[in-house]
């Protein structure tokens, strides 16, 4: 594979500039990370993965471990493809969230992305937002501005 993280626009950030209905906001990524390449490798961005990683989780997996995806990217987007690529089920995906309202449009429930931030998983949201939706404490990280570090294990070494 080519890269560890390809650098690419998000739509689910607020540039988005407009309310989507979460199924709209699926197919726009689906049909964006589905033919959207990396400008340097020429492949699709969900080529563009770091291979050994991939197998370190599953090899995880095999071992009875439970494996999440924590990104300060967009948790909606990643969730449209992290399945496939990764393995990782989409509630299994940590990251930045967008407004989302609840609502009725022709009798039918409706959920509403909104370009407004809500949580920004990075840095000490990183930690949050593991609590908010894995519902666990990272116990053996510490968070440091641009940093994990561990602590429980080698610590001062940077991951």
């Amino acid at each position: 594979m080519y890269a560890l993280e390809p650098t690419f626009p998000h739509p689910d950030r607020p540039e988005l500039g407009r309310p989507a209905t979460v199924e709209v906001f699926q197919k726009s990524a689906q049909d964006w990370i589905s033919t959207a390449q990396h400008p340097r490798f020429h492949h699709l961005y969900t080529e563009c993965i770091y291979q050994p990683m991939v197998e370190a989780m599953q090899y995880l997996r095999a071992n009875g471990f439970k494996t999440y995806i924590v990104t300060g990217g967009g948790q909606d987007f990643v969730r449209v493809y992290s399945e496939r690529v990764y393995g990782i089920p989409r509630e299994q995906v940590v990251g930045s969230t967008a407004g989302t309202t609840f609502g009725y449009k022709d009798g039918k429930t409706e959920l509403t992305k909104e370009p407004r931030d809500v949580r920004v998983d990075d840095k000490e949201g990183k930690p949050i937002g593991i609590h908010l939706v894995i519902g666990r404490r990272p116990g053996d990280a510490r968070i440091h501005p641009g940093r994990w570090w561990r602590t429980a294990r080698d610590a001062g070494a940077s991951r």
